[in-house]
């Protein structure tokens, strides 16, 4: 989706309508600095969702929706 987008800046919100995260969706996008996961319908984050994004700094919480998670690795 977002694949090494270097055009998203401070911070990223994924909105509570979304239901799954893909496979390398976000991967490789190093503008971000903050990640936010809204409550709501996610239930889902595949394999590499955010890998290698080395400009979120701080903690993640992760919604109580999310029934399944593959090696997320936040980098």
């Amino acid at each position: 989706a977002f694949k090494g987008d270097s055009g998203l800046k401070g911070k990223l919100t994924i909105g509570g309508n979304v239901k799954n995260i893909g496979k390398s969706a976000f991967s490789d996008c190093s503008g971000f600095t903050e990640l936010s996961l809204d409550n709501g319908t996610l239930y889902r984050i595949y394999e590499g969702a955010f890998a290698r994004c080395s400009g979120v700094k701080g903690g993640l919480y992760i919604p109580a929706t999310v029934e399944y998670m593959e090696r997320c690795d936040l980098q």
